[in-house]
């Protein structure tokens, strides 16, 4: 917020140096009066909405980090889910044991897949299924060896 409220400061005072510079005669040539423009009129703008565009983006960096943690904490919901229901999930599963809406139980479990995490299933009667390998043989985790063991 002060980068904001710093921001729209300094691009007011750069419009009322604007109205100064817009009245004053200068005695000195083009050169200085360039010069003076620059300084007094140019500077205070440019640095003001550099403050309020780097206010803008530090906001939505934000934003879309709180996003991407969220959905981060849901993925992680859903794999503990696939853990307690033996490795395989369905959409209606998800949405009622971690209360969220069809669209969003869709997504984590299409991102899981894509993620390679998951393998889609059809049942006889068309219903996806999602089978999530890693997690139906965990308990496989105690017995396991060395690549070159096998």
């Amino acid at each position: 917020m002060k980068r904001l409220v710093g921001g729209v400061a300094l691009m007011v005072l750069g419009m009322f140096m604007l109205l100064g510079y817009a009245g004053a005669e200068l005695p000195h040539g083009p050169a200085v009066s360039m010069l003076t423009f620059g300084i007094a009129v140019l500077l205070p703008l440019l640095a003001g909405g550099g403050l309020v565009v780097s206010h803008y983006r530090r906001r939505h960096r934000l934003e879309a980090g709180r996003d991407r943690l969220a959905r981060m904490s849901l993925e992680a919901e859903v794999l503990q889910l696939a853990q307690a229901k033996g490795g395989k999930l369905t959409a209606v599963e998800v949405m009622s044991d971690l209360a969220v809406d069809k669209l969003t139980a869709d997504r984590l479990l299409g991102a899981l897949a894509a993620q390679g995490m998951a393998d889609v299933e059809l049942t006889e009667s068309g219903v996806m299924v999602f089978a999530f390998y890693d997690v139906a043989h965990l308990k496989e985790k105690p017995s396991a060896r060395g690549v070159l063991d096998a």
